[in-house]
């Protein structure tokens, strides 16, 4: 019975629904129906390759994977085809790159990526790139130096990567410097990786350039074509700017002297401390007040121009001059780079030296085949003088410099470090420290205040403070390195030696007399 009742019910609906179409179409709808289109989809071109071409030197013995590279030759390039987390700035302050933000803690930092990142052949970068380039900078020449207060890398996710420190610190931030690459590309030392710099790598037969990166998300570069000009170990890099065969050349002036030229010309600022080593077991070099006594009498600015050629900025604080902490350092705006004779001879006269006092003498350990250092211990021995201090300097070769230096052979020395871009003291204060020659970790509360400092728990001024009274050693100046470019080249500005060419987009170039 329920079957004959449904049967005539379903087609009752199905005719009522027959009639009712036809009026909905006719009577809601327009009397012609509108085309429907498919949206325009627009693509933006990619933006055109700048026109023109320069060229830089290169070591071809030398590798150009940027955890590879050895020789300042080729480290300067890395900042044409690479980029890293952050960059420094010429004031030493981390600036971000591909780090959109960053969480700071005690034991760890989380950075995070910015979106839409994407290396020059077109592929995402993620965090695993950047946890694996971490593992290659590590180990590298270039990099080490920077990660040696971390522990460990990981990526959370594809936008997150979190560094575990060994220890807490203040300035973990400018260690994060080193070249973010794509996972699998830099293996070898014959590798040319994928990046994400405003150049990326072209081989057109076998000759090797850089060509502009237009998927950089970046601006663009004044020109199109970084030629890679062959050079030797030997060769006179700023003789082939002066002749016009390559457009920029860069030394860190490490063997002591500074070729003349007669191109344009920028200072590198280096983090390379140039100080006096004092060896405390001496019977005047015991007492703290007699080693500020040495620090008062020195001339900074004399020893600047004299000593290194101007090719140095005057310190009398373990911290590079030029980086912003210090600028805005309170303890730092109230010291003179100039001698203070007469303060000198104050802490001098208390222990019966100094003008019309007995005179005190030491020995100054020097390596002969610095130029600058040699000249520096000449100007040292003079400004000494005048507060009855009688220095005798001995050059000695690398070798018995070092020998006598482990040994603990000397009264004073002449010496030069290159401290990490996360300003790492450690090198003086740890037993195992690079220059570590003369001071006993143990005496005093100085190491422990560095490490207050470094953990976030003291203020710089207060540690600073605490150095100049210990004065473990004098800071004379921090050096230099220079760039050389070609006239055609202006507006050469944001030189920095972690990035070197990193803000050659803001560059002036003039494409018609550059080389071609």
């Amino acid at each position: 019975m329920m079957k004959r009742f449904l049967f005539p019910l379903r087609r009752a609906l199905a005719l009522l629904l027959c009639l009712l179409l036809p009026l909905a179409m006719n009577g809601c709808g327009p009397e012609e129906p509108e085309d429907v289109t498919e949206p325009e989809i627009t693509t933006e071109p990619p933006p055109e390759v700048p026109e023109g071409s320069v060229a830089v030197p290169y070591l071809p013995e030398d590798s150009l994977n940027p955890f590879r590279i050895e020789t300042v030759i080729n480290a300067p390039l890395v900042s044409l085809y690479c980029r890293g987390l952050y960059r420094l700035d010429t004031g030493f302050t981390p600036v971000n790159d591909l780090a959109q933000s960053e969480i700071v803690s005690t034991g760890n930092v989380k950075v995070n990526l910015k979106q839409g990142l994407v290396f020059s052949d077109g592929s995402p970068l993620t965090a695993q790139d950047v946890v694996y380039s971490y593992g290659l900078a590590k180990e590298s020449v270039l990099y080490r130096e920077h990660l040696n207060n971390m522990e460990s890398c990981a990526a959370p996710d594809d936008m997150t990567v979190l560094f575990t420190l060994d220890h807490p610190d203040v300035n973990v931030l400018n260690g994060l410097l080193f070249p973010v690459v794509k996972e699998g590309t830099a293996d070898t030392k014959d590798a040319l990786p994928v990046s994400c710099g405003p150049y990326q790598f072209t081989q057109d037969g076998i000759r090797l350039s850089l060509t502009c990166n237009t998927r950089s998300g970046e601006d663009l570069p004044p020109v199109g074509t970084v030629r890679l000009t062959e050079v030797t170990e030997n060769t006179v890099l700023e003789s082939l700017v002066d002749s016009g065969d390559v457009n920029f050349c860069c030394s860190d002036l490490s063997r002591g002297s500074a070729k003349r030229t007669y191109s344009s010309a920028t200072d590198i600022y280096l983090n390379n401390l140039v100080f006096i080593g004092m060896n405390r077991k001496n019977v005047n070099l015991g007492a703290a007040d007699l080693r500020r006594a040495l620090s008062l009498a020195l001339d900074r600015q004399e020893i600047v121009s004299a000593g290194f050629q101007s090719f140095a900025r005057a310190a009398a604080l373990p911290f590079n001059t030029s980086w912003k902490a210090v600028a805005d350092s309170a303890v730092a705006a109230g010291i003179s780079f100039n001698a203070d004779n007469a303060a000198a001879d104050a802490l001098l006269n208390a222990y019966g030296a100094g003008t019309g006092g007995e005179p005190c003498y030491l020995t100054l350990l020097c390596p002969e085949d610095n130029s600058f250092l040699r000249n520096t211990a000449g100007v040292i021995v003079r400004q000494l003088a005048k507060n009855n201090i009688d220095v005798t300097v001995e050059t000695v070769d690398r070798y018995d410099y070092r020998e006598r230096l482990a040994t603990e052979d000397f009264d004073c020395y002449l010496g030069e470090i290159k401290l990490s871009p996360t300003m790492d003291l450690s090198p003086f204060f740890s037993y195992d420290g690079a220059a570590i020659y003369g001071i006993d970790p143990e005496e005093g509360e100085l190491g422990e205040r560095y490490e207050a400092y470094r953990g976030g728990e003291l203020p710089l001024d207060d540690f600073l403070t605490s150095f100049v009274a210990e004065t473990p050693f004098i800071p004379l100046c921090f050096r230099n390195g220079r760039m050389c470019y070609t006239s055609d080249i202006t507006a050469v500005s944001g030189v920095s030696e972690f990035s070197v060419f990193g803000q050659i987009a803001g560059w002036q170039v003039d494409t018609e007399h550059a080389h071609g």
